[in-house]
């Protein structure tokens, strides 16, 4: 039993389970506007199914249609049909045409992941328990989100609820699987977020007691069926049905047979004044088999857990990085190679700070911890627990590991009151100030350990071939996540060449729906951390990833948005607290230059097509440009003494700040020593998206400062752009003044620029 062959790889593919993607030759189609997505999403979900224009209309506007919605709707299925027949196997495999009062998407049903998904369903459905158990994962994990990116109105939000109850069910007989194999710890915490997401699903909610009572969660076991019962009382009016009844009274009947079974003095209990007998609890998960690099950092964390400088409290260490980046592996690697050294116990708690699910409460993370230690009578009230917890670990030598913490507030209930303890604690936020502890942070691998990993998992043909291998682990951008995406796939295809994979991976637009695989996802972890964001961060997030630029100052932040400098600067921070942004530098003006990691400026980039009107993209680079104009034109002042033998155009200008203009280009060539790099990157985007006007501005502006660097190569590329934007908008005025900072050019390095035609 093997399920379906690979969805990847057929030549044009339809997915919308998650956001609507079109793939022709594993390159993803762009789509201008969502309404263009939407009607290839629905026809989609609809293959060889006519959709009248009513249904359409419905679907995609609800009660508020534009006026006349019929030739808008044509408007849209021509621009869809235009840019589906741009990938050269379209004609021949896939028909979008009209049909009566309607459309219709004629294709094999298997090219969209919706078939594929019922498919696997009706495998399932008749296989053995470990066939359908892998067939079922399978199918699960085709999601990417939820139907359609979640963009349907409310009236056509029908369409996709078959496909959600039905993901949600195959879910659920995945878990009846699991639990009858005994595996109740494996999924546990899986169902936990899922069933909090869902309450009004019986069946999750009765497996996710279940999971918990074997799992030794007992109590929180019980607080879930009194969450129910509240919810179904408060929301409908109802009971509990029959199956959770009986199942409640098996866990109170198997909690009092355990409860008779211990002797424990019940006055003791009851006073909390004794402990019981402590265990040596070990609930450290599995370390990571194929680790590498990060040997400053092991020995870092290593040495501050065991240096015992504070008599009075633990050690705590905290660990920081983005999501991917190989925290929780650091974690348990360091974790297992000091047991020894915490000779009383290590105990472990995933805080689930981030992901799917609400993030672990303290309160519960302290009850599996007392019953690891030996407790079998938890108290309910919090602070009786904490005071048995840091009762019982007095003295002894226990690291504490709490993995994936949201805020302090998760971790300080949870942290001991000896010092001969310890806590290692990891997270995407910087926690290490306010919980008190040793701060380390991670960042991607370098190159050669990127490489070890590589070869660790992707097998002997990583060292035969080490350029590709090079390439590879760049276009991974040295994350660790991605690395492991990567190398995974050459593992499970042997007769691949790793220059197969880096071409694969070498389109910008495809790149993050290949780094997908199994459970690990590069797409969906940054998503996590981009959904704790603002409204107004995304937005910035998603702008600063269209422009593309090496560096992002604040100015070029508030220019996306035109907004203020201290407007920008504080979403800049979220960024930089959401683990989405890096510090660079700083700013003479003493604001902080931040980058993006290559992988996040693709995911935001992405966002932006999917998410923003191309109006307001337009706008956005526009701002920008004007901005850094603004900063050229300052700078060439400065040189100088004021604008002479410098044209004017209509170029528009962003209107920054004069003092601060002055101030960042105090010192020109320092200045643009800096920021060379996107000032050419500017005037490509403004020659990308034919903005003469702007385009040789810049050029122009910016010339005496290449001139005065000796930049000629570099010169003479940015005037060859901005010639070339001027021909073809056949602006004169463009082509006299960039052909004059030619002359200039040729005339200072003995010869014509590079590639320039004669005059």
């Amino acid at each position: 039993m093997h399920g379906l062959a690979p969805f990847r790889g057929r030549t044009v593919e339809f997915c919308v389970l998650g956001p609507i993607e079109v793939l022709t030759g594993g390159r993803s189609l762009s789509f201008s506007r969502r309404q263009q997505r939407l009607v290839v999403g629905i026809l989609s979900l609809e293959v060889n199914r006519a959709v009248s224009f009513e249904r359409l209309i419905e679907l995609i506007w609800g009660p508020d249609p534009p006026r006349e919605p019929r030739a808008v709707l044509q408007t849209r299925i021509s621009e869809a049909r235009r840019i589906l027949s741009s990938a050269p196997e379209w004609a021949a495999e896939v028909e979008l045409t009209t049909y009566h009062d309607g459309y219709v998407l004629k294709a094999d049903p298997d090219r969209v992941d919706a078939c594929r998904f019922s498919r696997l369903l009706e495998i399932a459905r008749t296989a053995a328990d470990d066939d359908a158990r892998r067939v079922l994962r399978q199918a699960v994990g085709i999601w990417r989100g939820r139907a359609l990116g979640g963009w349907l109105t409310k009236a056509g939000a029908d369409l996709c609820l078959s496909l959600e109850s039905a993901r949600l069910t195959a879910i659920e007989d995945l878990y009846d699987i699991e639990l009858r194999a005994g595996r109740h710890y494996e999924v546990v915490d899986e169902i936990v977020g899922l069933a909090a997401a869902n309450p009004g699903r019986e069946r999750l909610t009765l497996q996710l007691m279940q999971a918990l009572h074997l799992s030794g969660r007992t109590a929180e076991a019980l607080e879930v069926y009194r969450r129910m019962r509240r919810w179904l009382k408060e929301e409908l009016g109802l009971d509990p049905p029959a199956k959770a009844e009986s199942l409640h009274r098996c866990i109170l009947r198997g909690a009092a047979e355990h409860r008779r079974n211990t002797t424990v003095d019940k006055r003791t209990n009851a006073s909390l004044s004794h402990s019981p007998t402590p265990q040596r609890p070990c609930l450290l998960p599995a370390g990571i088999a194929d680790f590498a690099g990060r040997e400053k950092e092991l020995a870092t964390v290593a040495d501050l857990l065991t240096a015992r400088s504070n008599e009075s409290a633990p050690t705590t260490v905290a660990i920081d990085g983005a999501g991917g980046v190989g925290k929780t592996a650091l974690t348990l690697h360091v974790a297992h190679r000091l047991r020894e050294h915490f000779s009383d116990g290590q105990l472990y708690a995933n805080l689930r700070g981030f992901g799917q699910g609400q993030p672990a409460e303290a309160r519960d993370v302290l009850g599996r911890f007392l019953r690891a230690l030996g407790v079998t009578a938890v108290p309910d009230d919090m602070d009786d627990r904490t005071g048995l917890y840091r009762r019982l670990l007095d003295g002894r030598k226990v690291l504490v590991v709490l993995d994936n913490a949201a805020a302090a507030r998760q971790v300080l209930p949870l942290v001991p009151g000896s010092s001969s303890c310890a806590v290692l604690v990891n997270s995407r936020t910087r926690l290490a100030a306010e919980l008190g502890a040793h701060a380390v942070g991670l960042d991607v691998l370098d190159p050669s350990a990127s490489s070890i990993l590589l070869a660790r998992i992707g097998g002997a043909r990583i060292h035969s071939e080490p350029q590709p291998t090079r390439e590879l682990a760049a276009l991974c951008g040295h994350l660790p996540l991605a690395l492991r995406i990567a190398a995974a796939k050459l593992a499970t295809k042997p007769h691949w060449s790793v220059q197969r994979l880096v071409d694969q991976l070498a389109e910008t637009h495809t790149r993050l729906g290949y780094l997908s695989f199994g459970q690990m996802d590069v797409r969906s972890t940054i998503a996590t951390s981009y959904g704790s964001l603002t409204p107004s961060a995304q937005r910035l997030l998603r702008r600063l990833g269209h422009i593309d630029l090496p560096d992002v100052t604040v100015w070029t932040a508030a220019a996306t948005l035109d907004s203020k400098l201290d407007e920008a600067e504080e979403l800049l921070d979220q960024l930089y607290n959401a683990r989405l942004a890096e510090v660079g530098g700083v700013e003479p003006t003493g604001h902080a230059r931040y980058r993006l990691h290559e992988l996040v400026r693709l995911f935001a980039a992405a966002r932006a097509v999917t998410e923003e009107h191309t109006d307001d993209l337009n706008r956005v680079r526009q701002r920008v440009i004007g901005c850094w104009l603004c900063l050229a034109e300052a700078a060439y002042r400065r040189v100088h003494g004021g604008d002479y033998q410098n044209a004017l155009s209509p170029a528009y200008h962003w209107p920054l700040d004069e003092h601060i203009a002055d101030t960042v280009v105090a010192d020109p060539l320092r200045w643009f020593d800096a920021d060379r790099q996107t000032i050419m990157s500017l005037i490509r985007l403004a020659a990308d998206h034919n903005d003469s006007s702007a385009c040789w501005r810049l050029a122009s502006t910016a010339s005496p400062l290449f001139q005065m660097a000796l930049l000629h190569n570099d010169w003479a590329d940015v005037l060859n752009l901005a010639l070339d934007a001027a021909v073809r908008a056949n602006d004169e005025q463009g082509q006299a003044v960039v052909q004059y900072r030619m002359g200039i050019l040729r005339t200072g390095r003995g010869g014509p620029p590079k590639g320039q035609k004669p005059l």
